[in-house]
């Protein structure tokens, strides 16, 4: 089994399940519709190549950009100068490189009444792709996400496209193919150290798989294996901007991939958890050199007051510095912390008791060998006095 615990906390919304052929390791929410942005072009795939298996698509023919409405972000056919490409060179560039107009031209093909029936055929009962990939979304007329979905849907689709399920062998060997060459190595696959431009350098791990990026939003699943085994993973995330950086969210998607890798037996690069940081005094700092544990949890209460030591993500330190320090004597650091070094096990909290942003907070001593880098803050200027 995958322990999840000790890193789904925070102001986070997850839905995750890690699987082999047999069992379940590990799950949180894993019911729970979520939006999956680009993940949903699985579903697109799958439905491209049961069509072409039925015989209804032939993939040597060819489709226009001409007719289509301009959408930028990701893909590699709008900057072309080929106006016509043909359908299963269409599929790759969707699953090497999440092509949008790719997209868009094969939905088009296909109709979402197709997608919603291979589905409702494939029994994913809560992954739906709603609309066609837009610049921007109109609430009076268009859908409100590309697509959504749930992490036990993806895993069943992914399990059932490893098992060559998908209308027999052929067909799932197809998606798999197409999908054989993402370039989207940023959320669970990070910790792989995998090219992501040549996945055939390492022939002990290989990976098929399908990412999703918006606003607040971001969604990784697909197959790892290892030799004769493999693990089927979905991790969606769901967060608001003004609240979570990207760069925490990534973090957390890089420890799933590292505990997937733990049980395959893979090696891993180093852990790419997102920096930390705290406001100390440059004395307090100094003092925790002797012992190797740094004990002061915010400006003049030390961590047995408290009960947890006050942190900070990387957007948050100058508004405490601004607000808690503005009137502090003394110099200070910046302590930069990677709470991967120890396993460090951070809660992202309320900063206030009725509070809407979360901080992070370290429920015990901070070990001295966490901090990075040390930061000089430049000095207060004296408090003005009155006579």
């Amino acid at each position: 089994m995958i322990d999840l615990t000790a890193i789904l906390d925070g102001p986070v919304t997850w839905s995750v399940e890690i699987a082999d052929n047999r069992h379940v390791l590990a799950r949180h929410d894993p019911d729970l519709v979520l939006p999956v942005a680009s993940a949903g072009k699985l579903l697109l795939l799958c439905a491209l190549s049961e069509q072409i298996e039925k015989g209804a698509i032939d993939p040597a023919e060819t489709l226009t950009k001409d007719d289509l409405a301009p959408v930028h972000d990701s893909g590699i056919w709008q900057h072309l100068g080929e106006d016509r490409l043909r359908i299963d060179s269409l599929a790759f560039l969707v699953g090497s490189a999440s092509d949008n107009l790719a997209t868009n031209a094969l939905i088009d093909l296909l109709g979402l009444a197709t997608l919603e029936a291979t589905a409702g055929r494939l029994r994913t009962r809560h992954t739906t792709v709603h609309d066609i990939v837009r610049d921007a979304r109109d609430p009076a007329t268009d859908a409100q996400t590309f697509a959504s979905g749930t992490a036990a849907d993806l895993v069943s689709l992914w399990q059932t496209l490893r098992s060559g399920h998908l209308l027999g062998p052929r067909a799932s060997a197809r998606v798999l193919r197409w999908l054989a060459h993402g370039t989207d190595h940023s959320m669970v696959l990070a910790p792989f150290g995998l090219d992501p431009l040549s996945h055939g350098y390492d022939r002990t791990t290989r990976v098929w798989h399908k990412t999703g990026s918006d606003l607040g939003t971001r969604a990784d699943c697909g197959i790892v294996e290892r030799g004769d085994a493999w693990v089927a993973y979905a991790a969606i995330a769901r967060w608001d901007p003004a609240q979570v950086s990207d760069l925490q969210v990534l973090g957390t998607m890089a420890e799933l991939g590292h505990r997937i890798a733990a049980h395959l037996g893979s090696r891993t690069v180093s852990r790419s958890a997102p920096r930390i940081f705290h406001i100390a005094a440059r004395g307090d700092w100094e003092d925790a050199q002797a012992d190797g544990l740094y004990q002061m949890s915010t400006r003049g209460r030390t961590l047995d007051e408290q009960g947890f030591i006050h942190l900070s993500t990387a957007a948050q330190w100058p508004r405490v510095w601004d607000a808690v320090y503005d009137d502090a004597a003394g110099p200070h650091v910046l302590l930069e912390v990677d709470p991967a070094l120890a396993g460090l096990s951070v809660r992202y909290e309320p900063g206030e008791p009725d509070g809407t942003e979360h901080f992070p907070h370290l429920y015990g001593p901070l070990p001295t060998k966490t901090v990075v880098a040390v930061h000089p803050l430049p000095m207060r200027p004296p408090a003005a006095t009155t006579a």
